[in-house]
């Protein structure tokens, strides 16, 4: 859709690996993100980093909660590229909220629902539109 859009590449996705600079700027751009939509880190007792809803989530939410929006698919890229970059942990703190909250799975179509769940959750190497579970998918995603 966009021909502008960056593409990640073994190169890329290496570098992401390595290079703690790079995560921590994205880390930042999620965070932007998360604003954005109205949600936020929160750290449990655990130490375990969550998503909740941000002091904005009742506004910033109407831009997204509904049953069908452009920002589902934008949620999708997000969860996939979290996890391709290396910010695994995020991508599952973010995938938590969406599966979790009442409103959100409530409003969002299962569709949307479907695609977050195998952008958090399926092997790397198969896309969140792959209908096909055995596909030979991305080869240099597919983890040994």
């Amino acid at each position: 859709m966009f021909s502008f859009a960056p593409i990640i590449t073994p190169e890329i996705r290496s570098a992401f690996l390595t290079q703690p600079e790079l995560r921590a700027s994205l880390r930042g751009a999620l965070e932007r993100m998360l604003t954005f939509y109205g949600l936020q880190f929160s750290s449990e007792e655990t130490g375990k980093e969550t998503v909740i809803r941000g002091p904005n989530f009742g506004i910033n939410s109407r831009n997204w909660v509904t049953r069908f929006d452009h920002n589902h698919l934008r949620m999708t890229r997000i969860l996939r590229s979290l996890r391709v970059l290396g910010l695994g942990d995020e991508a599952a703190a973010l995938h938590g909220f969406l599966a979790a909250d009442e409103e959100v799975t409530d409003t969002v179509s299962p569709r949307s629902q479907m695609y977050w769940r195998r952008a958090a959750e399926r092997d790397l190497h198969l896309p969140p539109d792959e209908e096909d579970e055995d596909a030979e998918g991305i080869e240099w995603l597919r983890e040994d």
